[in-house]
């Protein structure tokens, strides 16, 4: 009787720890776990898998993701499964869907539809809500099956809700003892029944259907810290949160939006003519945010990991300035990790659904709504007089920030009017000299004239400098991530990231050695997320693994395609990977050659799992 179940031959083994060279060696495995690592395995196996000219090492771990929904039809969380991810912590920034009250369902919903551009379509579809409590929600997905391992953080948004109520938990500044210890109560409940922790979002560069605040936005910094108490009392998992690139001060025109609170750390106060930032607890810089951060972490006892950090053209200081945060931070004994995207983040999107604007305080209100609404609000005198005087006033924020500083970033990929189509390849720069307008007239006059369904794209304003982003890769840290799997997907395609990481930065680029960048694939994050028993290859360790040849590792496409997938035929834009010869999944193969074997041997994770190992 073979003493295995699979035995992985001949290949290059790299145990993602960082510190161990490569080496050549087989990989057996039995009841989905390392039985044995070996320079020649002896033993025979029911299967054998050859991995001649291949990478062995433990598959990447995704750390920054929105696949909740996602997971309800698709076991693999693609494009994440594709490109090879094994594991997965969902619920990240704050947003999720338990726990909810039926009541409140709707509500959740619409909390996130707009910020992480989920159709709400989808949403109705795809839910089952046979939940309401966080423990019921993970039971639901335990039922499921899975291609990856899934390990779930609670959501900060769809918490206080359920606390609240829909109005109060969007508007009152400071909850007050009994919600307070009642929100404890259920991060105890939810860490109890094996949640990793739990997650929100205080940048205020994101808006959702209304334009208005969310629940995580509005908080106060007492509320965080009593969550992170409630985690101390557990010894695993993290806390998770999203805090922008950069952040600006909130205008006097905001008058429509109630009280706030700090963007992690600083101060929102509600006056007369709407909310006002107030950076009396920190610099221009962020020094009192950062504080407060270092100090939830070490009431947690816990990793704290936030996204994101990256090189920006329009501010080439502030990823430096981040990495001397993160090495104070340690000093201080706060375990603090920031993700960052290695990946030219190059959206294509129509003006008719596209969130991507809320950098720009006048362009909020312009881009909430119906495409017949956008169009009336744009049409409407004065409107863009407002947004006028955003263009170029945010440089170094990020995004769309620093795109309207230089137009030459943003271009025409397609028109939809052959009237249009001398238009069609031109950047924006060039389109305003064409037509004889300011460039933000000449983009939207061309968009109102297709139904605002002309399609955009802009070029990467972050992660361009190859030097920058090389200290990023390097630096202890840091690790790549933010795939943002499961939202954005009418626009975006960065869950490519780890093929990106591997086959660019590491074998093209020689930025980083493949031994540390699959550390920063899967060790580190796993550790940061709590993962004990996987994310290294070690005997006894979960046998998540990715077996690849790294010169043919890449692209399937030369660019991005649709597929209309997602429940009710809504359309998503996907890329599949190349030169990954197999994905396992607890033992046991889940693509071969890029093609799914239709495996679903994926785990929803429980921390409590975790412990002691």
């Amino acid at each position: 009787m073979p003493e295995f179940d699979k035995i992985i031959r001949n290949g290059t083994i790299i145990d993602g720890t960082g510190g161990m060279p490569a080496f050549h060696g087989d990989v057996a495995i039995k009841n989905g776990k390392i039985a044995m690592i070996s320079g020649h395995i002896r033993g025979t196996a029911t299967e054998e898998l050859d991995a001649t000219g291949c990478i062995v090492a433990p598959g990447a771990v995704d750390l920054h993701n929105h696949y909740d929904l996602q997971l309800m039809w698709d076991p693999y969380a693609t494009m994440s499964g594709w490109h090879g991810v094994t594991s997965i912590a969902i619920g990240q920034c704050g947003f999720g869907f338990a726990p909810c009250k039926p009541e409140d369902r709707e509500a959740a919903m619409r909390l996130l539809t707009r910020i992480e551009a989920i159709p709400m379509k989808t949403m109705e579809l795809g839910l089952s809500w046979d939940w309401e409590s966080f423990p019921q929600w993970m039971d639901a997905l335990d039922k499921k099956p899975l291609g990856v391992n899934v390990g779930a953080l609670v959501p900060f948004n769809p918490l206080r809700l359920y606390v609240m109520g829909v109005e109060d938990s969007r508007e009152r500044v400071y909850a007050n003892d009994k919600e307070t210890k009642q929100m404890q109560g259920l991060i105890h409940e939810a860490m109890t029944a094996g949640a990793f922790g739990w997650s929100s979002m205080k940048t205020l560069l994101n808006r959702p259907d209304d334009g208005r605040f969310i629940p995580s936005q509005v908080a106060s910094n007492e509320e965080y810290l009593a969550l992170a108490n409630t985690m101390a009392e557990f010894g695993i998992g993290s806390i998770g949160w999203t805090r922008g690139q950069a952040e600006r001060p909130l205008p006097p025109g905001e008058a429509d939006l109630m009280g706030g609170a700090g963007i992690d750390g600083g101060a929102i106060e509600a006056g007369p003519t709407g909310i006002q930032f107030d950076p009396v607890e920190g610099d221009a810089r962020g020094e009192g945010r950062d504080n407060f951060l270092i100090e939830m972490t070490k009431a947690s006892g816990r990793p704290f990991q936030y996204g994101a950090v990256s090189y920006s053209e329009q501010d080439p200081e502030r990823h430096k300035e981040q990495m001397a945060f993160l090495e104070r931070a340690h000093k201080e004994g706060a375990s603090i990790f920031a993700q960052h995207s290695c990946v030219a983040v190059t959206p294509v999107f129509e003006l008719a659904d596209y969130n991507g604007f809320d950098a720009l305080p006048n362009w909020i209100d312009p881009f909430i709504g119906t495409p017949e609404e956008r169009m009336a609000k744009l049409n409407t005198p004065g409107v863009r007089d407002l947004m006028r005087s955003d263009v170029g006033a945010w440089a170094g924020i990020g995004g769309t920030g620093d795109v309207t500083s230089n137009w030459s970033k943003m271009r025409i990929v397609e028109v939809r009017k052959d009237s249009n189509l001398k238009y069609e390849g031109m950047n924006i720069a060039e389109l305003a000299e064409a037509t004889g307008q300011h460039p933000m007239d000449a983009m939207l006059d061309l968009a109102l004239d297709e139904d605002l369904r002309t399609e955009f794209s802009t070029d990467p304003t972050t992660g361009t400098n190859p030097e920058a982003v090389t200290e990023l890769l390097n630096h202890p840290y840091t690790h790549p991530c933010v795939s943002d799997g499961g939202a954005h997907v009418r626009y975006l395609t960065v869950g490519t990231w780890p093929v990106n990481f591997l086959a660019s930065w590491a074998r093209d680029k020689g930025a980083i050695s493949l031994e540390m960048a699959h550390y920063k694939l899967s060790g580190l994050p796993a550790w940061i997320a709590g993962f004990t028993d996987r994310g290294i290859l070690r005997e006894g360790l979960a046998a998540d693994l990715i077996v690849y040849d790294l010169e043919k590792l890449g692209l399937q496409y030369d660019g991005p395609v649709y597929d209309t997938d997602f429940p009710g035929g809504e359309k998503r834009i996907i890329q599949k990977a190349k030169g990954i010869r197999y994905t396992l999944v607890n033992g046991e193969v889940t693509f071969e050659d890029s093609v799914c074997t239709d495996a679903t041997p994926g785990k929803l994770l429980r921390s409590y799992d975790m412990v002691n190992r």
